[in-house]
């Protein structure tokens, strides 16, 4: 999936060119080519790689992902969430590769420990290729993190284990009982089904969606085409993976991944700090060159640009996109609606 546009990041994300696009960990590859390179790492082929973006950023993704087949990339002509993008996903793949076990994943995630992450799906594959189960995969939590959904599963001495409900973004007291109770893991918004799996489970929890996908939907040798497309997203309503089929149906199994995996959504500037290298002073940077005096737990966000900082702490500096922004991290969660407000739709 990797149609969003990353507001949270800001300057650095734009309409125009999101997040999933950037090089956000200065290592050379944006984060939709990191998320391209794990897959290919744990043993798929381009060919089996599906990319479900905007129609606004296929050029994009033919740039960053070359070697995929303009078959592969799905360009929605509308947003309309994530439960209209895996069916339409899920249904491509149907076409092309019959009854196959499918991965949904974000675009934009980082998973540093890429090996454990292979061994999580393969125990995940074991499942779905034999059962009509659908698996999330859930980070095990190593504090009261209350910006993440969290699954609670019920250990029947089984792995994978069956889920029992969610939660979404709980207060801190609840996030702490989750966390004493040893049963809950965060949502990590990753899944993995069978194609006839998913496919029965609409049909069953939310068939008009599958209803006005399915009369609508036409593939040919370059993949669904332009025209079906735009009959699929004007007929089709708005829906979340999570709410449409995860909170409804009864075959959710849940695989628990270790927190050594340093999984991360890199849902907001301040996730960036957290997971990126620091220095000596604690600051991360990114720059061509910087010169730090008396300022410690920084975050520096200014590719190709000479910067001198002195007497800060906590803050943030972000530059680009013709932008500036100078905040404490403590404020990343504010950066969306200050964008909002002083540039409005633009």
């Amino acid at each position: 999936m990797a149609g969003g546009i990353g507001s949270r990041f800001w300057p650095a994300s734009t309409a125009q060119h999101p997040k999933q696009f950037l090089d956000i960990m200065g290592l050379g590859r944006s984060l939709l080519q990191l998320t391209y390179d794990r897959y290919i790492t744990i043993g798929l082929a381009p060919e089996d790689i599906f990319v479900v973006t905007s129609q606004n950023y296929v050029k994009l993704v033919q740039e960053h992902l070359p070697d995929l087949g303009l078959h592969q990339i799905i360009g929605e002509p509308e947003r309309r969430n994530t439960a209209p993008a895996a069916y339409v996903g899920n249904r491509l793949i149907q076409h092309l590769h019959g009854d196959a076990v499918v991965v949904m994943a974000p675009s934009d995630h980082l998973i540093e420990e890429v090996t454990t992450f292979g061994d999580i799906i393969k125990e995940g594959y074991s499942l779905v290729s034999t059962e009509p189960a659908i698996i999330t995969i859930g980070i095990e939590p190593h504090f009261a993190h209350t910006g993440y959904g969290y699954i609670e599963y019920q250990d029947f001495g089984r792995r994978p284990y069956k889920v029992g409900s969610f939660t979404e973004k709980p207060d801190t007291e609840t996030a702490k009982g989750f966390l004493a109770a040893g049963n809950h893991l965060w949502n990590a918004g990753i899944f993995m089904w069978r194609t006839s799996a998913l496919i029965d489970a609409f049909e069953q929890h939310s068939p008009d969606i599958k209803q006005a996908i399915d009369d609508n939907l036409l593939i040919d040798n370059n993949g669904i085409t332009p025209k079906s497309l735009s009959n699929i997203y004007s007929a089709v309503r708005s829906g979340s993976i999570d709410y449409e089929i995860m909170e409804r149906a009864q075959n959710i199994f849940t695989i628990p991944a270790p927190a050594k995996m340093n999984w991360s959504d890199l849902g907001s500037w301040k996730s960036l700090y957290d997971e990126s290298d620091k220095d000596q002073e604690n600051n991360v940077i990114v720059a061509e060159k910087s010169h730090m005096v008396d300022s410690t737990k920084n975050l520096i966000f200014a590719p190709g640009k000479k910067v001198i900082v002195k007497g800060l702490q906590n803050y943030m500096i972000l530059e680009k996109n013709d932008a500036l922004v100078i905040c404490p991290i403590a404020d990343d969660q504010t950066i969306k609606k200050w964008r909002e407000e002083m540039l409005g739709d633009e």
